[in-house]
């Protein structure tokens, strides 16, 4: 799943920014990742949506 490799980048990233001087550039690509981490967690969660409702339907 792409969530938790995604997660470990965004963790490693942020390490590299406290231990250098906050740039923009050094910032740039876990912002991207933090977009790519909400929309892997909206999917999840439309998909958990889906299974209980199906399952409260049963």
């Amino acid at each position: 799943m792409e969530i938790e490799p995604t997660t470990r980048f965004i963790h490693s990233s942020l390490l590299l920014v406290h231990q250098s001087s906050s740039t923009p550039e050094v910032l740039e690509k876990p912002k991207a990742k933090i977009i790519v981490l909400k929309e892997l967690y909206n999917q999840l969660a439309e998909i958990v949506r889906i299974e209980l409702s199906g399952f409260r339907g049963n």
